[in-house]
């Protein structure tokens, strides 16, 4: 410390008397620099002697680690790792990176072994069941560019008899070249489009000839090039032997194309309708019912479904309305009403179906079919109504802004779906005959008693996959707890506990292709397990949505840091040195070549 006060002192006498010299100089010129100068050079050579320390914060980083899942961009991953001040670990989840002994990766189950580092995920990432099992660990994601290839499909998995294979989706074109789209059959090409680069959506469509199970097969070309090449299994059913009866209280398109579709499927159906006061026409197919007949408990007793609209119940006398109501309490008979202006006001499912105007704002209506990714042709939404959803019911049909457009609730026995959609035959005008389809099978389906509609199984994801977990999922109205066997396993299903009627459960198939279930009553239904290559650009897209989401809210930035440290620095000499030399320059070169001017 006498040393440091020595050096100040002295330092401070030179300066004075430097400034004191150049005060006195008979040169004014520059004066003022030179006091300033003069001042730097005496000041930096006593921070040379004096140690000038402050204090800062340390804050301890964790070190970085690399996985490697499929998909990953080479180029990406070594310029990560040059960025490094060490060469971090690389890790995968892939059999096959870890067999790659260029990549030098080491094979994890999961991040989660990974502890006491800063993960970074290369490539399309995990699934949602995989992400599941990582107990919250944080990463940083770096995806892959844009996947090139499907995008989105869909098809009706199950197809009556008679009835068309729809198959939707889009097509993701990176290479901005015309593909052809094929959907064939042993080899054979049913139908086909070509797609433009602009041109993603398509749609191919093919009336099965055959029952039972089979598989087409969907492939994209470019020339002569095959792009992908995936499987489309489907099973082909015999429709059931249902009995319908049709009311109407005048004729017209609705009922016209529904009658026809119901009885393209061998149903049994009545169509009864008002052409003027106090007569009425009487349409029989495949029915023995006298053409003259009047509503009563013997004949209703006899169907399964009865379809109407709410004007048509609204004008039947009491005695009519109270018969009908009686047999869908309690004798389990379906109904299918369709709304008008009025709503459902004023009958006995008024209190289940509270309807609402649909907004203003809305030229047209967009809706989906619930549970699947089947989108409806758009409809004019002026003067249509939408349902104010009630405890106990479950929507069928939503809008885009999930406003409820056909609703379906339990009657006692019976069951009754409200629909708001009165104009769906301009589908079938349209050629949207698939969508016709699935919307009408849909909603005499949620109508029927579990006994009639029978078990309703489907898998999660849509595209299962070998050696990876499926989710089995049942919609079902029987009582008691539901089991099955697929394969060897059995299957343990959880109820939603929303929804009483769902049920799913978690199996690990083992082999590619058709997959059987026996439920416990001995009925069996068919499901598919696709080898691990199908589908590959639809599953490497939604795996990195899947850790985009993820990542987003376990990032490693969220977590709480160490508390930082302080440790005292000292400021680099060679700084003050630089000082002094460029003051000591200003004060000979002024001198030098500037006083004498």
């Amino acid at each position: 410390m006498t040393e440091w006060l020595f050096i100040a002192v002295a330092c401070t006498i030179l300066f004075l008397w430097l400034a004191y010299r150049e005060y006195r100089r008979t040169n004014p010129l520059f004066r003022w620099g030179r006091i300033i100068a003069s001042l730097v050079a005496c000041a930096s050579l006593a921070l040379l002697g004096i140690p000038l320390r402050y204090e800062r914060k340390i804050v301890e980083e964790k070190a970085t680690a690399i996985v490697l899942t499929g998909g990953f961009n080479r180029d990406s991953v070594d310029r990560f790792i040059r960025a490094q001040q060490n060469r971090p670990p690389i890790y995968t989840t892939s059999d096959q990176i870890a067999a790659d002994p260029d990549m030098g990766a080491t094979f994890i189950t999961g991040v989660q072994e990974i502890t006491g580092k800063t993960i970074h995920v290369f490539g399309n990432g995990f699934s949602d069941f995989e992400l599941a099992t990582f107990n919250n660990t944080p990463l940083k994601y770096h995806p892959p560019g844009s996947v090139e290839g499907m995008r989105g499909i869909n098809w009706n998995r199950q197809v009556i008899a008679g009835n068309e294979l729809l198959v939707t989706g889009t097509y993701h074109n990176l290479k901005k070249l015309k593909v052809n789209v094929a959907l064939s059959l042993l080899g054979r090409t049913v139908d086909s489009i070509s797609l433009d680069p602009n041109q993603p959506g398509f749609t191919l469509k093919t009336k099965p000839v055959f029952t039972g199970r089979n598989q087409y097969q969907l492939t994209v070309l470019n020339g002569k090039d095959t792009l992908e090449n995936n499987p489309v299994p489907i099973e082909v059913v015999s429709p059931k032997p249902l009995r319908v009866i049709l009311l109407a209280s005048f004729p017209d398109f609705e009922h016209k194309f529904l009658k026809r579709w119901l009885t393209a499927r061998g149903y049994e159906v009545v169509a009864k309708t008002s052409i003027s006061k106090n007569k009425f026409q009487t349409d029989l197919v495949n029915s023995s019912i006298a053409t003259a007949f009047t509503l009563s408990a013997s004949l209703l007793s006899k169907f399964d479904l009865l379809i109407t609209d709410h004007s048509t119940l609204a004008g039947l006398n009491t005695q009519s309305q109270n018969l009908i109501q009686r047999m869908v309490f309690s004798d389990g008979l379906g109904i299918v009403v369709t709304a008008d202006s009025m709503g459902g006001r004023g009958m006995f499912y008024s209190g289940i179906f509270p309807t609402l105007s649909y907004p203003n704002t809305a030229a047209t209506i967009n809706a989906r079919i619930n549970s699947t990714d089947i989108k409806l042709p758009s409809l004019p939404a002026a003067g249509h109504l939408h349902i104010k959803p009630v405890a106990g019911t479950r929507a069928l049909v939503n809008d885009m802004a999930n406003r409820t457009l056909v609703n379906s609730g339990l009657f006692g026995k019976g069951k009754i779906v409200f629909s708001t959609l009165a104009n769906t035959y301009v589908w079938s005008l349209a050629e949207q005959q698939g969508e016709y389809n699935s919307f009408w099978t849909t909603i005499i389906n949620g109508a029927l008693r579990a006994s009639q509609a029978g078990e309703s199984w489907g898998t999660a994801p849509l595209l299962p996959v070998v050696n990876e977990p499926a989710k089995l999922c049942l919609r079902t109205d029987q009582p008691g707890i539901p089991t099955g066997v697929t394969g060897q396993q059995s299957v343990y299903l959880r109820q939603d506990p929303s929804l009483e009627y769902s049920w799913e459960g978690t199996v690990w198939p083992r082999t590619a292709g058709w997959q059987q279930i026996v439920a416990a009553d001995g009925t069996t239904r068919w499901w598919y397990v696709y080898p691990e290559g199908a589908w590959a650009s639809i599953r490497a897209a939604d795996k990195i949505s899947a850790t985009k989401a993820y990542a987003l809210s376990h990032s490693p930035s969220a977590l709480a840091r160490p508390a930082p440290s302080q440790e005292t620095a000292e400021v680099n000499p060679k700084y003050f040195l630089i000082l002094f030399l460029a003051a000591c320059s200003f004060l000979w070169i002024e001198k030098k070549f500037l006083a004498s001017k």
